[in-house]
């Protein structure tokens, strides 16, 4: 009887560290904006130091007044630093994206939230691109700034792969950026079908009569406007599925989710399975688009953790306890 207590008191203490880890408010951060878009996290206790440099390196470019494009901050480092990339989902609320921020900073890792309004995803050329071309330049300038994990969220999807795209237009500046990346997590991964109905519910969850105005003019914006967007959307789609990233990626969603669907969520895996990539899936019932850390805060920190353990992504005693608790279940 009391070893059997001593391993439920074992299975709830390391169960819910991540849980424990997001909701804990002694951490303090220290939030540098990049751009617009583009905000860089760092801990507090090891923080990262920046300037501002007059200029945003561009490899492709060669004159001066084209490197003249915006500011940039530069980092000092005397070593290099794991980066978690996270690609939040639309109007995501800065409070619910903190969360998932604390977790990898708390495990030792610098933080780049890339962000996207509606209008930068109506209109990519002057939009996503441009953030994606600005992660890349940031990236290419601070090269002790080392991506290891990307945790994109619904339209996150997307912006990744305009990242992806731009590094196939430029490979040999921007391929070494993305080489450090050891894993891949994708919640609610939405394709460009799934524009319309995603954006619009983004912009009005709750009033349905605008809603449906919205996701009728998404879809009109989209066919008329096939040259300046839906190309584009669908070249960000092609190289998602044909990525160049071929690190293990876990893929998080829901059968009951009209925007990220399971079918579309099972295409990607098989595109991806068929490149020589190892993808693992949780799976939910119920819970909607980007909430399923809302709904199942339990698994899907436990799906997280394990994935990332296997990767060898968290401190080595994190991934020791994971291994134990296991061992005695």
């Amino acid at each position: 009887m009391m070893k059997f207590a001593a391993i439920c008191h074992m299975y709830k203490a390391v169960k819910f560290p991540l849980r424990c880890l997001m909701s804990a408010r002694h951490l303090t951060m220290v939030n540098i904006p990049v751009t617009n878009n583009i905000k860089l996290v760092t801990s507090s206790e090891n923080p990262l130091k920046t300037a501002c440099n007059p200029y945003l390196k561009d490899p492709s470019k060669n004159n001066e007044e084209a490197q003249k494009q915006s500011k940039v901050r530069v980092v000092t480092s005397e070593n290099e630093r794991p980066i978690a990339l996270i690609f939040s989902w639309m109007l995501a609320k800065e409070k619910h994206v903190t969360k998932f921020v604390k977790f990898y900073i708390s495990n030792g890792y610098d933080v780049i939230n890339i962000s996207i309004s509606p209008m930068q995803l109506l209109f990519p050329v002057s939009g996503s691109q441009v953030i994606a071309a600005d992660l890349l330049k940031f990236l290419y300038t601070n090269k002790e700034l080392k991506p290891k994990v990307v945790h994109g969220f619904s339209v996150g999807g997307y912006v990744f792969g305009e990242v992806l795209t731009h590094v196939r237009n430029q490979p040999n500046s921007f391929r070494p950026v993305l080489d450090s990346i050891s894993a891949q997590v994708f919640d609610s991964a939405v394709d460009f079908e799934g524009i319309p109905a995603g954006l619009s519910r983004a912009m009005f969850p709750k009033l349905v009569p605008l809603r449906v105005a919205m996701e009728a003019y998404i879809r009109y914006h989209m066919k008329v406007m096939q040259n300046k967007a839906t190309t584009h959307y669908m070249q960000s789609s092609m190289s998602f599925h044909g990525t160049i990233v071929k690190a293990p990626a876990l893929f998080i969603y829901s059968k009951a989710d009209p925007i990220g669907t399971e079918e579309g969520n099972l295409r990607l895996k098989e595109s991806w399975e068929n490149a020589g990539i190892q993808v693992q899936t949780k799976c939910f019932e119920k819970s909607p688009h980007v909430s399923h850390f809302y709904h199942h805060p339990e698994e899907y920190s436990t799906e997280l953790v394990s994935f990332l353990a296997q990767c060898g992504l968290v401190p080595q005693n994190f991934q020791t306890c994971v291994s134990k608790m296991k061992e005695k279940l």
